[in-house]
C-alpha cells in the first residue's frame, strides 16, 4: 500500500483485530484499537485448537506445513510479551463415526501417529480412533482479553489508516459488503468427575475439551438461521445428545453459550485494502480455523500495509470490491 509507516485504527478486539495488533508491534506500526466490549462474541467461546486432519474427508488441513509453524512462533512471541501462556500443544484424538470414515484416513501421513491411541473405558469407539499428537490450542478468550489490556499501555496516535476487524454484523458492512454465510455456535461447560483427560476427543466434528481439572467445554453446533448469540433448547438437545454419544459416564452441564462466527461463501477469510479507499482495510471472516490462520494472514496484511508485499488473491478483499 505505502512504503511510509502510518498510524493504524484497528475496529474491533476479537481474534483477527487483536492479532493484528501484535503483527503491527512486531514491525514498528504505532496502533490503536477500538473494541465495543461486546458481552458474547465467537472468539470468547472458540476453541482455538488447530488440527492437521480435518472434515468428513479427513484431508490435511490446507497448508497446514505452512500455516502451523508460523502460528506457533507467532504466539510464542506473544506469550514473551504478556507473560503468560496462550498457546498449549495438543494431542488430539479423533474417533471413527463408521467403517467408510476408517478407510479414508492415511496412516501414512507424518500428522497421524503410526499406532492407535490407547482409549479410556469411559470413550465410546467401536470403529477405532486415531491420534495427531502434534497439534495445538490457543487459549483464544485469554489470549484477547490479555493482549487488550496489554494495547491499553500503548501510546495514542492519530489514525492515517483504519483496519476493520468487526467478526460477525447484523447488517453488511457498508464499504466492504463481502459475501457471506455466518454460523451460531453453541458449546457446553461440563463437570465430568474423575475423567482426568487431557488430550482433546474429536467425535464427527464435536471435541471434548479440558477447562482445568474435571471441567470441560464441549461444542460446537452450526447453525445458520437463528443468527444471534442466545442458546438454544435445540442446541443443547444436540450438544447433549452428542457428548452420550462420545462418553458412558455422567455429566454435570454448568454453562451454555452461544455466538455467530463470521464465515465467507468461499470459507476463506478476506483481508486487504478498498480499490477507491486505500486508507480503509479490512481483515474477517477466520471462521473456526482462526487460531491457525490469524498469524500468516495478519502479517500479510501488514506487508502490503507498508509495501513490502502483497495480498494473495483468493483471500484478497479487493478483488470482490473492483
Amino acid at each position: 500500500m505505502t512504503k511510509m509507516t502510518p498510524n493504524v485504527l484497528i475496529r474491533g478486539g476479537g481474534l483477527a483485530g487483536v492479532t493484528l495488533g501484535w503483527a503491527l508491534i512486531r514491525r514498528d506500526v504505532p496502533f490503536q484499537i477500538v473494541d465495543d466490549a461486546r458481552a458474547v462474541t465467537s472468539s470468547k467461546i472458540a476453541a482455538g485448537l488447530m488440527t492437521p486432519i480435518t472434515g468428513k474427508r479427513l484431508a490435511e488441513s490446507r497448508r497446514w506445513n505452512e500455516f502451523f509453524p508460523i502460528a506457533v512462533e507467532f504466539y510464542r512471541w506473544v506469550e514473551t510479551k504478556l507473560g503468560a501462556t496462550c498457546f498449549v500443544p495438543k494431542s488430539i484424538i479423533r474417533l471413527f463415526i463408521n467403517e467408510v470414515e476408517e478407510k479414508r484416513l492415511n496412516r501414512t501421513s507424518h500428522l497421524v501417529s503410526a499406532t492407535a491411541p490407547l482409549l479410556p473405558s469411559f470413550v465410546n469407539a467401536p470403529f477405532g480412533a486415531f491420534e495427531m499428537p502434534n497439534a495445538g490450542q490457543l487459549r483464544v478468550r485469554d489470549y484477547v482479553e490479555r493482549s487488550l489490556e496489554y494495547f491499553t499501555g500503548l501510546p495514542q496516535c492519530q489514525p492515517d489508516v483504519t483496519i476493520y476487524c468487526e467478526g460477525y454484523r447484523t447488517d453488511p458492512h457498508p464499504l466492504f459488503p463481502v459475501p457471506m454465510r455466518p454460523a451460531k455456535g453453541e458449546i457446553l461447560t461440563v463437570r465430568l468427575p474423575g475423567l482426568m483427560e487431557q488430550r482433546v476427543l474429536n467425535l464427527g466434528g464435536f471435541w471434548l475439551l479440558q477447562h482445568m481439572d474435571d471441567i470441560y467445554h464441549f461444542g460446537a453446533t452450526y447453525s445458520w438461521d437463528q443468527l444471534d448469540c442466545i442458546p438454544t433448547e435445540a442446541g443443547r438437545a444436540e450438544l447433549e445428545a452428542r457428548l452420550r454419544q462420545l462418553i458412558s459416564v455422567p455429566y454435570e452441564v454448568l454453562d451454555h453459550r452461544a455466538a455467530v462466527r463470521p464465515i465467507t461463501l468461499t470459507q476463506r477469510p478476506r483481508l486487504g485494502f478498498h480499490p477507491k479507499h486505500p486508507d480503509l482495510g479490512y481483515f474477517n471472516g477466520l471462521s473456526s480455523k482462526g487460531a491457525l490462520l490469524a498469524p500468516r494472514y495478519a502479517e500479510m496484511l501488514v506487508d502490503a500495509l507498508l509495501g513490502t508485499g502483497e495480498i494473495e488473491d483468493d483471500v484478497n478483499v479487493a478483488k470482490e470490491l473492483q
